[in-house]
């Protein structure tokens, strides 16, 4: 990313580019909920993101974020017995303050990233 561009445009221009959604983005919208992305597509999403904006992994967890790719025929089947296990939410004030520290930190993320208004 460049030094001299702001974060938030270049993050949202970011989102369009990877995943051809049309903003108005906020920093509640979640790429899975919102944007759809799940599986393959969401780790080339995260892979790039970090990439581009310069942020390590730290204690990042996909799956705690997104699902497995493909069809399962045995998680379908145990989906039956129990309950879907739900997903926190990966949204894009996670990403803006992730890649204002350089680093995923899972609790700071998710503590301070995420606030609904649109910029």
């Amino acid at each position: 990313m460049n030094a001299a561009q702001p974060l938030w445009p270049a993050l949202t221009a970011f989102v369009q580019e990877q995943t051809g959604a049309e903003g108005p983005f906020t920093r509640g919208t979640d790429l899975a909920g919102d944007l759809g992305l799940d599986g393959d597509e969401a780790f080339d999403f995260v892979e790039a993101y970090a990439e581009r904006f310069s942020v390590a992994p730290g204690d990042f967890e996909f799956h705690r974020y997104f699902g497995a790719e493909g069809f399962n025929p045995l998680a379908l089947i145990a989906g039956l017995f129990r309950r879907a296990e739900a997903k926190a939410p990966l949204t894009l004030g996670m990403l803006e303050a992730a890649a204002q520290q350089g680093q995923w930190n899972t609790a700071q993320v998710e503590r301070g990233g995420g606030s609904a208004g649109a910029v």
